[in-house]
């Protein structure tokens, strides 16, 4: 797994706050805070059928946010157990330097499970998270984040995040 998906430690959630939108155009955003803020950007998939992008600080490596731009189709709810809870948003290593943007090229895949969304690219058999305000799980696996899980959208969000998938 890339060093780029090394956490460091989990960061208390305090101040922070969870949008997690889903409209026409883009599967799902999830964000810390409301107002635009500094990011790097770690972006997944092949940029042809599927990008996602991890946001975040340049300068502490914490999670601002996440963006699933467009991927290739549903993958069926993996099984996976998460054996701790923590409170918090990890701060990942940010060993890119001063680099804007960070192209891993590291795959990821995309399953639903009645109102929540997983976003994965590594195996999660065991897995501790990290969560924000009990709407999104940062699943880790060892000292890589190696998954994101969106709980409890709305019906609303649900049907059009379900507009996007290429069954």
């Amino acid at each position: 797994m890339s060093d780029f998906f090394r956490v460091l430690r989990t960061e208390p959630a305090s101040g922070a706050e969870c949008f997690v939108e889903v409209d026409d155009y883009v599967p799902l955003r999830f964000r810390t805070s409301e107002r635009p803020l500094g990011s790097s950007y770690l972006r997944l998939g092949d940029q042809v059928s599927s990008l996602a992008e991890i946001l975040v600080d340049p300068n502490i490596g914490l999670v601002r946010g996440i963006t699933i731009t467009s991927f290739a189709g549903l993958a069926k709810w993996p099984r996976f157990e998460v054996e701790t809870i923590e409170q918090g948003v990890p701060i990942l290593n940010v060993s890119q330097g001063n680099r804007n943007r960070v192209d891993t090229g590291v795959q990821f895949s995309v399953s639903v499970q009645g109102s929540d969304v997983l976003m994965y690219w590594a195996p999660m058999q065991h897995c501790k998270a990290s969560v924000l305000l009990d709407r999104v799980r940062f699943l880790t696996v060892g000292d890589q984040l190696a998954g994101v899980v969106f709980r409890g959208l709305s019906d609303e969000q649900s049907k059009r995040f379900m507009t996007h998938a290429r069954l």
